[in-house]
């Protein structure tokens, strides 16, 4: 059974100026992100992204994250 850690970032508001709202995805263990529009599309993406990954890299080992940290930075300046 494979285990993965995903990590989902949430849309900010930066002030008053809209960048954009996606959300992105990221498998921690292999280094693999995409992004959507929705947590689900960001998801099904990363899905994707996976599975091209693994095609082109059959031997690629992932690494074991045991406590991954997880930290909201807000940029006051982009």
């Amino acid at each position: 059974m494979r285990e993965s850690i995903f990590q989902i970032s949430q849309p900010r508001d930066l002030g008053h100026r809209l960048i954009r709202t996606n959300y992105v995805a990221q498998c921690l263990n292999v280094d693999v992100s995409s992004f959507g529009n929705t947590k689900k599309e960001a998801l099904v993406n990363l899905q994707e992204a996976l599975v091209l990954y693994f095609e082109d890299n059959k031997s690629v080992k992932k690494s074991k994250i045991e406590h991954p940290e997880l930290v909201d930075l807000m940029l006051s300046h982009a």
